[in-house]
């Protein structure tokens, strides 16, 4: 009998570690199964784009006008357009198709000629006035719409071209004046409004770039201004891509 019952732990013991051994391997196969699927949709997920409207842009702009009192300083008339969501739709394949995008931009505008002033002209033209400084700075909401086509097989090297327009609405214009005076206190004067400007208004634009960079330009098709001489806003520079 104790010999029979010695058997019988031993079977016992023997299909103990049978099934530990069975559960053991089972689980690491099922890890395995779990680590393939996991990768495999990682994969999967992982679709690049064609969209070239996402990102920054800094250009510098000028006036076209036969009006001379409307030329600005490039350099001191900076353009900011940030894209801050973008619609991509295919059309005849992945590689070409058409884009919309709702951002914001702030532009700044210095003109190369005197304009109207609070400051009087005995003020701007005293002996101790050492120079008279005008910009207007201008945000606003900005609605691009483009058809883009990328020439290339590599999304991060692919040459590419967009052309569209650009809708803008001038939420808000600042005007800041200041005097400069050699040796005193410099004598700022600040202040808000519209300035004439058409608030609503649509520019043509065209962007040419590689991967992630790009140059563009941008040309008012309406008036700047809602009365007066025509005056159309041209813009030009470069995009970064994110």
């Amino acid at each position: 009998m104790q010999e029979k019952n010695h058997d019988m732990k031993k079977y016992l013991a023997s299909a103990a570690l049978i099934a530990l051994s069975l559960g053991a391997s089972a689980q690491e196969s099922s890890e395995k199964v779990e680590t393939n699927v996991t990768t495999k949709l990682e994969i999967n997920t992982s679709k690049p784009t064609w969209s070239r409207l996402r990102g920054m842009d800094l250009g510098f702009s000028q006036v076209v006008s036969d009006k001379e009192s409307y030329d600005l300083i490039p350099g001191k008339s900076l353009y900011w357009g940030f894209n801050m969501a973008n619609f991509y739709k295919e059309i005849g394949g992945e590689k070409q198709g058409f884009e919309a995008g709702f951002g914001m931009f702030f532009q700044s505008r210095t003109f190369d000629n005197i304009q109207p002033t609070s400051f009087t002209a005995d003020e701007i033209n005293d002996s101790d006035v050492d120079r008279f400084k005008q910009k207007y700075r201008s945000f606003g909401l900005q609605v691009p719409a483009v058809f883009t086509f990328n020439l290339g097989d590599d999304v991060d090297k692919s040459f590419f071209v967009s052309a569209g327009v650009v809708g803008k609405y001038y939420l808000t214009t600042s005007y800041k004046e200041k005097l400069f005076i050699d040796g005193e206190r410099d004598v700022k004067k600040k202040s808000s409004g519209n300035f004439g400007l058409e608030p609503f208004q649509v520019d043509f634009t065209l962007r040419a770039g590689v991967g992630d960079f790009a140059v563009f330009t941008q040309y008012g098709l309406t008036n700047l201004y809602s009365k007066g001489e025509d005056a159309n806003l041209f813009t030009f520079g470069i995009a970064g891509l994110f």
